[in-house]
């Protein structure tokens, strides 16, 4: 079996070559300028994201006051999100990428204090399950609220605790 050639491959191989160099050259760009606009895009992308800390407010015991710290992504979606004990620094719970549970306690939070309800999961023997309850556009400073669950629909009780929230 011989190889041809076509007129048609060799056009498109030209042409494919002719199109890489007017995009380097012809219009005035550099593949040095080409990096540096992937470095701008890449810059302006991280630059949508922002951190989050935010410390219980509410009465409580100290070695129980909780902390909750992450980031929020350019559409405020909560991401790395880490719950720990604020005397002690222990991690009580750590969540990538928490779920937004739309009807979590009948809708009870996002009706009366505007509230999304993100589920970070679940730890412990009970288990106990966390849910951090934040506003939909939180701005540089807001009111969140940490729910914990202590067993399955709260079988053996739950801590609620408000949180005043920075994020930047």
């Amino acid at each position: 079996m011989t190889k041809t050639k076509s007129w048609l491959g060799r056009v498109l191989r030209s042409s494919v070559f002719s199109a890489s160099a007017l995009l380097l050259s012809g219009c005035g760009g550099t593949e040095g300028e080409v990096g540096t606009s992937e470095q701008a895009v890449l810059a302006a992308t991280a630059g949508a994201s922002r951190s989050f800390a935010c410390t219980q407010t509410s009465s409580g015991r100290g070695t129980y006051r909780q902390a909750v710290s992450g980031t929020l992504d350019a559409a405020n979606v909560p991401h790395g999100v880490v719950v720990t004990r604020v005397q002690s620094g222990a991690v009580e719970i750590s969540s990538a990428n928490p779920t937004l549970v739309a009807n979590y306690d009948g809708g009870y939070w996002k009706r009366t204090y505007g509230l999304d309800s993100w589920f970070l999961g679940s730890a412990g023997t009970n288990p106990n399950f966390y849910y951090f309850n934040m506003p939909s556009s939180p701005g540089a400073t807001f009111t969140a609220m940490l729910k914990s669950d202590f067993g399955t629909n709260a079988k053996y009780g739950s801590w609620q605790h408000w949180m005043a929230c920075t994020a930047q």
